[in-house]
């Protein structure tokens, strides 16, 4: 009888582990890699020709692992701001039998960010100050509406990789992508912080579309996942540029701390200039305080306390 060697247990080890922690396919060559600058410019390129965004939406939504499941059918509206790096006025709104009974979203005008149901016993309502939003001390809320606009993939990144906020490259094998990562300063302490991580695939044949979005709070821990997909054209009405966009219609985020989730499945998207920008308005139905309400202004610009 012949025993293995110490050398072919180790190569049956790595044959068993391999195919569990690595790529499911070889990688491309890497000669095919692009410079940050060139995948930054190009993913821009796309988003930039969708100034605005109204899409119908089925939402199922989640509070936690455990929780029972709420379907609703909705509508989605963004209007971005002439400057991409600052945040774009943006709702989702939920209706049962007609009447709205829940939006989430950003307001611009008001400076706001907020969490609004209504319906039977179920009733929330938070929100906080727009300058405010990801400072040290902020209460949780069950969705950061600031979050979504990013995981639509139609929202352009900062191009200077000079000064905040802007966005760095490194290359993920497992899975395959450019991983974009943006950075920003944080509110208050006027640190740097890793905001979020964009995946794009990375691939000979395939489009280089973004497919994952990883969400970092301040201690650089992902505390939610976007998964994109189901990609479609967006109908290009009022824009000067025609040229077709896609974008994912199929948008799953989870969160980690609560396993909670939303689900958005979207149809109808169109640059149609159709909201009235008075829609992006909310601040009547805020009748709480804001979860930011122990800490102080800050200069809208520098992020810092305001003198």
């Amino acid at each position: 009888m012949t025993f293995p060697t110490r050398r072919s247990l180790f190569i049956l080890l790595l044959a068993t582990i391999l195919p569990v922690i690595g790529c499911e396919k070889p990688h491309p060559p890497l000669s095919t890699i692009q410079p940050p600058a060139k995948i930054v410019a190009e993913y821009n390129e796309a988003a930039a020709r969708v100034p605005r965004l109204w899409a119908r939406a089925e939402v199922t939504y989640k509070e936690s692992a455990t929780g029972l499941p709420f379907s609703a059918l909705g509508l989605l509206a963004l209007r971005k701001s002439a400057d991409p790096t600052q945040p774009a006025d943006f709702f989702l709104l939920f209706r049962e039998a007609g009447t709205e009974i829940g939006r989430l979203g950003v307001s611009t005008a008001e400076g706001v960010y907020y969490l609004w149901f209504q319906a039977g016993d179920r009733k929330s309502c938070r929100w906080g100050r727009l300058p405010l939003a990801g400072a040290p001390g902020v209460k949780d809320m069950p969705i950061d509406p600031t979050h979504i606009p990013a995981v639509l993939a139609i929202c352009e990144l900062p191009a200077d990789a000079t000064t905040p906020p802007f966005v760095a490259q490194r290359i993920s094998f497992d899975p395959c992508a450019y991983v974009l990562t943006y950075v920003d300063r944080q509110p208050i302490t006027g640190k740097f912080l890793f905001k979020r991580d964009m995946y794009l695939r990375w691939a000979e044949n395939e489009p280089r579309r973004a497919f994952r979005a990883d969400l970092f709070d301040a201690n650089g821990l992902a505390v939610l996942t976007a998964e994109m997909k189901n990609y479609r054209p967006v109908a290009m009405e009022d824009v000067d540029d025609e040229t077709p966009v896609e974008m994912p219609t199929d948008i799953l985020m989870r969160w980690r701390k609560t396993g909670g989730e939303l689900r958005l499945k979207l149809s109808n998207m169109t640059t149609a200039d159709k909201v009235d920008p008075a829609a992006y308005r909310c601040r009547d139905r805020l009748t709480t305080e804001p979860i930011d309400a122990h800490l102080p202004a800050v200069d809208v610009k520098k992020g810092t306390p305001a003198q």
